[in-house]
């Protein structure tokens, strides 16, 4: 797997240079690209989002010495290197897929190029990250996905890559709307649900973890 999975990221930096997002690593304030953060192992979870983020308050990068390139695949324990809001989504899979462990797990995202914000991605690199998204769900061939981005639901569904998708959508009185989903990607199962820092209500939160966790 380490091995496929190093080509792949020598196709990451081939795509990179035909970016848009290029120009920001070229700029005073570098932001990059990152393939995955995985323990090499098939038949294991994997968490995605949209994209990786820019902290623009770390002194590292306002002086432009980060954000740099994935340059390797190693066998890493993400569950060791994350914290804060990630940690607060494991939390909550313990409590409503406690049969799942992420200790062996994987983390990536559906575009692998950084930015500040979500809107900073241009279709251009939406589209030449989606058939590297595609071989790196093939190479890793996890057991089950967990996805905590609206915005990287609303481009899986465009890009036709998922069957069976089901929605619910949860709200009380004025309160935001949760959307919930679930589908299969590539014959795995694939679960939608708020990011934990999204403003949503507790309850419509629960119900949202609720209504995936019936259907395994």
């Amino acid at each position: 797997m380490k091995h496929k999975l190093e080509e792949l990221l020598e196709e990451l930096k081939k795509a990179y240079a035909k970016s848009d997002n290029k120009i920001h690593y070229n700029s005073s304030k570098k932001w990059g690209y990152k393939l995955i953060i995985t323990n090499l192992e098939e038949k294991q979870p994997l968490i995605i989002g949209f994209n990786s983020g820019v902290d623009n308050s770390w002194e590292e990068y306002k002086s432009g010495k980060e954000y740099k390139h994935q340059a390797t695949i190693e066998k890493e324990n993400f569950t060791k290197i994350y914290k804060g809001s990630l940690q607060r989504a494991m939390n909550m899979c313990s409590e409503y897929f406690p049969h799942i462990s992420f200790e062996k797990g994987s983390h990536s995202n559906f575009c692998f190029f950084r930015s500040e914000k979500e809107n900073q991605i241009t279709k251009n690199d939406i589209e030449l990250c989606k058939p590297i998204f595609k071989k790196m769900i093939t190479i890793i061939n996890p057991s089950i996905i967990f996805c905590f981005s609206a915005q990287a639901r609303q481009y899986l569904i465009k890009s036709g890559f998922l069957d069976n998708y089901q929605e619910k959508s949860f709200k009380i009185g004025n309160s935001r709307r949760c959307i919930s989903a679930k589908a299969e990607l590539n014959g795995i199962k694939i679960f939608f649900l708020p990011h934990p820092n999204s403003r949503v209500k507790k309850e419509l939160r629960r119900k949202a973890w609720e209504y995936c966790s019936k259907t395994v």
